[in-house]
């Protein structure tokens, strides 16, 4: 209705006349003056109607979330494009500015302006705090490109840092010290004991050029602190004790790791429920003098790689509860002799399912119970660099029978693997897992038949509660099905399932 009503103004004849150079009354000047506001109006109509066309194609009809949501999206994606190490690498997404209505939108979404890095050119420095309004920040801080102490941005770098602590929510820093001073000189220069009100997740990546260089000891106080991500050596990790802390995540980055410092440094966090440490490698031994912990919120421990000794004696001494969930990478060979099926004896009463997989350089063995808790052990076959005891090697091998002396509640198995027991290991085995109502197999077609005479065996029974019998990705032989089900079904324990692909399951009928 508007852009008629600017029509009909245009085009009446009282406007026309006024427009007519030889109409009384009108001059050069007022003629002049009259072409231009009907011009001006014809570009405002003329904008109007685009923008009326605008709003009603399917772009046009987004909300401001959604488009929200589109330009986070773009600019996760230029911030993955950009090089890693550069300073410079700030790029402000083409998306931001498609129209003018994408501009306000972009310049109005705090959330888009939140996340910083530096070191950040002043200016720009300052825009971002301006947009990201009183967001929290995520902080990228990053030295790569400072060539020596006396580069003006490190100043420029650790005062912008200190401006914004209040905010910080997650802090990433990246350093490395060839060239410039430690992390720690740093941040007692410009951080000190300023408090990180909200700063919940902090990753600290040292790189390994600071190898043999002395890291000068810091605190930081970050009262609300959740997760830590630590890629390096231990000097580089704040020594600051953190009741709030639930997550560390410590990967050596190709630095041995002693148990001394693993403990000191959980020994800050007694309220840690996950924690997932990578040394490379972990060849000492636990030093008898470490203090127990009491860790009793640790749901998740995940160490490697380690002897099977080590890892038995570390959580003999976290003071973790039962419910405790492990995983674990081992060497094939161990020191002090301690048999796989002795570390996992003791878990398989509270177990329901056991898994093994094997492939060719390794065998995973997982315990899980009802509750959820796994115990996972990944046996490597690898040794160390300094073993030199070939008739050793096979001491952390898995001996099935000796594992199935232990009390054992398990109802579900699973075998993925191409080597199988003696057909006397799995009869011994399997007699003592009386309670097991489904076994899952992925074998050849050898192996196949061990398991299934074992599952023969007469006249004791074995697995009587057995009811489902999957061999998906197992190549089975025809002829040897039959005889199988009609042997069970004599002795007592029909089957009621047999899988035989993903996609096919024989539901097993008798009748009589």
């Amino acid at each position: 209705m508007k852009l008629n009503a600017q029509r009909t103004c245009l085009d009446s004849p009282e406007r026309l006349l006024s427009l007519d150079p030889h109409h009384p009354g009108n001059t050069t000047e007022s003629v002049r003056r009259h072409l231009l506001e009907t011009e001006q109006r014809l570009i405002r109509a003329n904008f109007a109607v685009k923008r009326q066309l605008n709003i009603c194609t399917p772009i046009g009809r987004l909300t401001d979330e959604l488009i929200v949501e589109i330009l986070r999206y773009c600019k996760s994606f230029v911030d993955d494009d950009l090089p890693k190490s550069s300073r410079k690498g700030i790029r402000i997404p083409y998306a931001y500015l498609l129209c003018s209505r994408w501009r306000a939108v972009a310049t109005n979404a705090s959330c888009l302006w939140s996340e910083i890095s530096l070191p950040m050119p002043a200016n720009l420095f300052a825009l971002f705090l301006e947009r990201s309004k009183q967001s929290s920040l995520r902080i990228k801080l990053s030295n790569t490109d400072m060539l020596s102490d006396k580069d003006p941005t490190i100043g420029a770098t650790g005062n912008a840092l200190r401006q914004v602590i209040p905010r910080v929510s997650q802090l990433h820093i990246d350093w490395d010290p060839m060239h410039t001073r430690g992390l720690g000189n740093f941040l007692v220069q410009y951080v000190g004991e300023a408090e990180f009100a909200t700063l919940k997740t902090l990753h600290i990546r040292a790189h390994t050029t600071s190898w043999g260089r002395k890291e000068e000891i810091y605190t930081l106080n970050t009262p609300r602190l959740r997760d830590v991500v630590l890629t390096g050596p231990f000097q580089f990790a704040p020594l600051s004790p953190v009741e709030s802390l639930t997550t560390l995540r410590w990967n050596t980055n190709g630095n041995t790791l002693s148990f001394t410092p693993l403990f000191k440094m959980l020994s800050h966090f007694p309220s840690i429920e996950q924690c997932d440490v990578i040394g490379h490698p972990l060849t000492s031994a636990v030093p008898s003098d470490i203090p127990n912990l009491s860790l009793k919120n640790l749901k998740r421990f995940s160490l490697s790689i380690i002897y099977l000794s080590q890892l038995r004696d570390t959580i003999g001494r976290l003071g973790c509860p039962d419910s405790l969930s492990i995983s674990a990478k081992i060497y094939k060979a161990d020191p002090a002799a301690v048999a796989l099926a002795d570390f996992l004896g003791p878990y398989m009463s509270t177990s329901d399912e056991f898994k093994i997989v094997k492939r060719d350089d390794q065998a995973v063995y997982t315990l899980i119970s009802k509750t959820g808790r796994e115990i996972e052990i990944t046996h490597l076959d690898v040794i160390p660099f300094a073993w030199s005891d070939p008739a050793a090697l096979k001491l952390t091998a898995l001996n099935l029978p000796k594992l199935a002396s232990y009390p054992s509640n398990l109802s579900h198995l699973h075998l993925q693997t191409d080597s199988l027991p003696s057909t006397q290991d799995l009869i011994r085995t399997l007699s003592a897992w009386a309670l097991i109502s489904s076994i899952r197999v992925q074998t050849d077609e050898s192996n196949f038949g061990k398991l299934l005479t074992a599952l023969e065996n007469a006249p004791e029974l074995i697995c009587p509660l057995l009811k489902i019998l999957d061999c998906t990705g197992t190549k089975v032989c025809s002829t040897r099905i039959a005889p199988f089900l009609a042997i069970r079904k004599r002795m007592g324990a029909p089957l009621d399932e047999f899988r035989i692909a993903a996609d096919c399951v024989v539901v097993l009928e008798y009748s009589g």
